[in-house]
């Protein structure tokens, strides 16, 4: 009787131990923020944790292509650049300011581009936020493309490395897309989404 009862303890013990194992391995749910580059207090400071990497002067012509729901993202240009989007302190209440542009897709390093003056005419109307821009698991960045593309009908985000995503899925707090080289559209890979940003 002892035996069956050390057998069935270590049984207990073990089935104990692989609930939190698997519970552990399940997938991270995505986050999900707004990227905001300003300290939004109306003193044109950069947001803690933003870093300022060059400052040069441009043109903002438009509202942006890839945040097109936010009334503070702008389409803008140096030299031959364009840069989309590029966000204004609107609690600065000033369309002089100066805007900050990320380097990457939902990257944290940003170009700020001294302009003259934002056209607010051709400014975008607020609607509900949409995702413009991944970070997905594997390291890949993704954003919303804002020009003509050569691609699947399907494509929703151009990535970096030359590759696009598809099929952005969100039923499940952990989301996926489909990831594909722009060469070999058909070959994907389903990949998890670790940070969108709206």
């Amino acid at each position: 009787m002892r035996w069956v009862l050390a057998v069935l303890g270590v049984l207990s013990l073990t089935l104990g131990l692989a609930a939190p194992a698997q519970a552990a391995s399940a997938p991270r749910a995505t986050k999900v923020s707004t990227y905001k580059p300003w300290s939004e207090n109306g003193t044109l400071k950069v947001r803690r944790g933003y870093r300022v990497v060059k400052t040069v002067r441009g043109k903002c012509w438009t509202g942006s292509g890839a945040a097109y729901t936010r009334e503070d993202a702008w389409r803008c240009m140096v030299g031959n650049t364009i840069h989309d989007p590029c966000f204004v302190d609107m609690s600065a209440g000033d369309p002089g300011n100066p805007v900050l542009c990320p380097t990457g897709p939902g990257s944290k390093r940003v170009i700020r581009i001294r302009q003259a003056g934002l056209p607010l005419e051709y400014m975008n109307s607020p609607g509900p936020r949409r995702v413009w821009a991944l970070a997905l698991a594997n390291g890949v960045r993704c954003e919303v493309p804002t020009g003509a593309t050569d691609g699947p009908r399907d494509l929703r985000y151009l990535c970096t490395g030359g590759r696009f995503a598809a099929r952005l899925n969100h039923a499940h707090r952990a989301w996926t897309v489909q990831l594909a080289s722009l060469k070999h559209p058909r070959s994907r890979k389903t990949v998890r989404v670790v940070s969108a940003f709206r």
